[in-house]
């Protein structure tokens, strides 16, 4: 997965700690934070301004559709063989 800016037509961002296909993609936190999720199971957040991974959590299979709450608290997964799970963070377990 790649990230590019549409003005200058320059890549941003490439995914590469992903080892299989990019399943879904957000803008949380205000811009602040980008999350992934990924058919290799991980669930990773970055920070947007430097692409730094500020977390990551591996789910018992692959993540193939990812949506998180307005208010940053809930993040909801599609994983494969029809599971639905979901993570509520606290104020220490996920830096969104």
């Amino acid at each position: 997965m790649s990230l590019w800016d549409v003005r200058t037509g320059k890549e941003l961002f490439q995914a590469r700690n992903n080892k299989k296909i990019v399943s879904g993609v957000k803008v949380v936190s205000h811009g602040s934070r980008l999350m992934t999720s990924s058919y290799d199971q991980y669930l990773k957040v970055y920070q947007a301004d430097t692409f730094e991974l500020t977390f990551m959590e591996k789910m018992t299979a692959p993540i193939q559709c990812l949506d998180i709450t307005d208010d940053n608290l809930h993040i909801f997964m599609g994983l494969e063989g029809g599971i639905l799970t979901s993570k509520s963070r606290s104020t220490k377990s996920m830096d969104l």
